[in-house]
C-alpha cells in the first residue's frame, strides 16, 4: 500500500472544501493506504492530520523535521508530484509515497530539504494542472492499472 503526502506551506490557507474532498475520495481508493495532510500554522509549525479509509485517525502539531520523519518513514521511492516534473509513469506507479503540494506546490528550498537524504523524483502526470484532491483518485487508478497488467502478465 502507498502513501500520499500533502503539504501546504501557506500558513493563511483556509480551504475546508479541498480537505472534504479529499477526505471523500480517500474512502474510495484501493491502493492508497495512507493521506497526511500538513498544513503550516508558522513558519516552524504544521497542523497534521492522518487519514486512513476517509476518517481522520491522528492529528498532530509537527516541526518541520518531525513531520519529515512521520509522514516519509518506511518511504523507500517518493514520487514528488510537480507540474515541472518530468513524466515517467514507471516511476509512477512502482514507488512507496507521493509528495504533493496541497493548494500550492512545495517551494523549492523545503523540497531540497526533504529529498536530501531521500530517493525523490520530480514527476508530472500530464501536460495540465489538476487539483490536489484529484490526485488520490488519479494515483490509485495508476496502481490499478499496474496492478492488472501484472497480474495479466503472470497468467
Amino acid at each position: 500500500m502507498k502513501k500520499l503526502i500533502y503539504m501546504e506551506f501557506n500558513p493563511s490557507f483556509n480551504r475546508p472544501d479541498i480537505i472534504e474532498r479529499i477526505l471523500y475520495l480517500s474512502r474510495q481508493a484501493t491502493h492508497i493506504s495512507d493521506v497526511y495532510i500538513s498544513i503550516s500554522k508558522s513558519e516552524t509549525l504544521f497542523n497534521v492530520l492522518r487519514i486512513k479509509n476517509g476518517v481522520v485517525i491522528e492529528r498532530s502539531i509537527l516541526s518541520f523535521n518531525d513531520l519529515l520523519e512521520y509522514s516519509l518513514k518506511e518511504c523507500n521511492k517518493i514520487a514528488v508530484l510537480d507540474e515541472n516534473g518530468e513524466p515517467d509513469l514507471n516511476i509512477l506507479s512502482s514507488t512507496d509515497c507521493y509528495l504533493a503540494g496541497l493548494h500550492t506546490d512545495i517551494p523549492y528550498t523545503e523540497l531540497r530539504e526533504i529529498c536530501r537524504n531521500r530517493k525523490c523524483k520530480r514527476i508530472k502526470l500530464a501536460n495540465i494542472s489538476y487539483l490536489a484532491s484529484s490526485l488520490i483518485s488519479i494515483l490509485d487508478l495508476v496502481n490499478e492499472v499496474r496492478a492488472f497488467l501484472y497480474i495479466s502478465i503472470l497468467n
